[in-house]
C-alpha cells in the first residue's frame, strides 16, 4: 500500500513546555506519553497507544472500564470537568480513592 506511513503507536511531537518521560501530556488535543525527557519546543517520540500506569487525581476512585480524562495538571480523572479535562482512554482496572495511580488503555 503506497499511502502507509507508519504503525502509529509512537509519534514525534513537539510540546511547548519541558517535561519528563512517562508523564502524560496533551499536544494540541492529542494525549500522549513521551518516551524521554524533553525541553520546550523540542521534538520527542511519544506513545499514543497502549496501557500505561499513570497518576490519578487524589481521593478520586475510578471503576474498571470507566472513561478517563487527562487534567491540565497531567493526572487522570473520571470527570470531564466541563471540557477542561480531555478524554484519553479508559481504566483497565479499578483504582481506590487512596491509590496514587491507575492503569489506562487508550490514546495516552
Amino acid at each position: 500500500m503506497k499511502n502507509f506511513l507508519q504503525k502509529g503507536d509512537t509519534l514525534n511531537v513537539t510540546p511547548t513546555v519541558a517535561g519528563l518521560a512517562g508523564n502524560p501530556i496533551l499536544v494540541g488535543g492529542m494525549p500522549c506519553v513521551p518516551v524521554s525527557n524533553y525541553g520546550a519546543n523540542e521534538t520527542v517520540p511519544a506513545m499514543v497507544e497502549g496501557v500505561f500506569e499513570v497518576a490519578k487525581e487524589a481521593a478520586t476512585p475510578i471503576t474498571a472500564g470507566a472513561l478517563v480524562y487527562l487534567t491540565p495538571g497531567g493526572r487522570v480523572s473520571p470527570v470531564e470537568n466541563g471540557g477542561a479535562n480531555k478524554k484519553c482512554g479508559f481504566a483497565v482496572v479499578a483504582a481506590a480513592a487512596a491509590d496514587a495511580t491507575v492503569s489506562v488503555k487508550g490514546a495516552i
